[in-house]
Formats: C-alpha cells, sequence, structure tokens
C-alpha cells in the first residue's frame, strides 16, 4: 500500500525520518534551562553560546593576570624606595612611586574597565 502525500502545511507522519524536528522541544540557551533536542541548529546555538562564554572568562583572566603582574611590580617598586631612601640614597623628593605614578595607575585602570566591559559587550552582542 503507497504511503499517502504530505502536502505543503501539513506535518509529516511521526515516524517518517524526514520530519527530524517536528516533534521536539526548541533549545533554550539562555542557561536557565538546557533542552537539547539534537538539530544541529540547536548544537550551533549551544555551541555558539558557550564559546562567547568562554571566551568572556578569558578576557576577565587576561585581566586579573594583567593587573596582578601590575601590582607586583608597584610593590616592588614601593619596597624599592623604601629601601633607597631609609639607606640616605634618594631623598623623599626623588621616589619612583610618586602622585603622578598613582594618578596614572588610577586613570589607566578606569580606562581598562571600560575597554574590557566594551569586548565583552560586543563579543556578548554582535548588534552592538
Amino acid at each position: 500500500m503507497p504511503e499517502p502525500a504530505v502536502h505543503p502545511g501539513q506535518p509529516a507522519a511521526k515516524n517518517d525520518p524526514s520530519n527530524s524536528t517536528s516533534q521536539r522541544a526548541p533549545v533554550d540557551v539562555s542557561g536557565l534551562t538546557r533542552n537539547f533536542d539534537g538539530s544541529t541548529v540547536a548544537n550551533l546555538a549551544l555551541g555558539e553560546h558557550e564559546m562567547r562564554r568562554d571566551l568572556a572568562a578569558g578576557i576577565l583572566k587576561v585581566f586579573i593576570v594583567g593587573n596582578a603582574a601590575l601590582w607586583v611590580l608597584v610593590v616592588a617598586l614601593v619596597a624599592i624606595d623604601v629601601v633607597t631612601i631609609d639607606d640616605g640614597l634618594a631623598k623623599p623628593n626623588e621616589r619612583i612611586i610618586g602622585q603622578g605614578v598613582v594618578e596614572t595607575l588610577i586613570g589607566a585602570t578606569t580606562v581598562q574597565v571600560g575597554v574590557i566591559m566594551a569586548v565583552i559587550a560586543r563579543s556578548l552582542f554582535r548588534s552592538l
């Protein structure tokens, strides 16, 4: 007995192998629910979501490591200032870490945070 024809707009039969997504729930990649329907589109959306999340985490790690290295350098320079001033090798007005350095660090940190947030926002929301 021949199979009945499927007309446009009419759903295919449940056991029809060409009907791969008509009975499956949509994928919500917002992180609240993780319904996996096995379709290629769902896999790509989920993979893209995870890639963007990993990119944001990687950018934040670079930000943290860079700032930690900067603060290690600043602490080392302050220690050098203390030793050289205590030993009489330098005068207090000749210190390495002065008011200008602190002001520059504050300004650079502000710019850094803005750039990091812009990069993350652009990578998460492509339309910005």
